[in-house]
């Protein structure tokens, strides 16, 4: 039970934080774009994607439900206690990653 345990968190915090980045992808371009110095690509990235900004949240999150699914059916998880930690985890690892993100654009805008 403990490989199973210790397996299913550390596939939560991979399914989070993918989920957070897929959602934030669009602060991600932007980031890179000013990372290697194209303020002008970094103008536009931020344009282009704000406006799909709710987009790239809703793939995240459908992501996330997908995998979070996807996990208890592969793992067989059955008890009450083990599926509320996975979704904590998840969640968790999601909001923090997709708030870095949007503090970061904020901060650089």
């Amino acid at each position: 039970m403990g490989f199973i345990k210790e397996n299913i968190t550390k596939n939560s915090w991979f399914q989070g934080g993918s989920g957070g980045l897929l959602a934030g992808i669009c602060c991600v371009l932007h980031a890179v774009a000013i990372a290697i110095g194209f303020s002008a690509g970094a103008t536009f990235f931020g344009e282009l994607m704000e406006e799909y900004r709710l987009y790239f949240l809703g793939a995240g999150m459908i992501f996330m439900m997908g995998t979070f699914f996807w996990s208890i059916k592969k793992h067989n998880i059955s008890t009450k206690k083990a599926i509320i930690s996975h979704l904590a985890i998840m969640l968790v690892t999601f909001t923090v990653i997709f708030s870095l993100l949007n503090i970061f654009l904020i901060l650089v805008d």
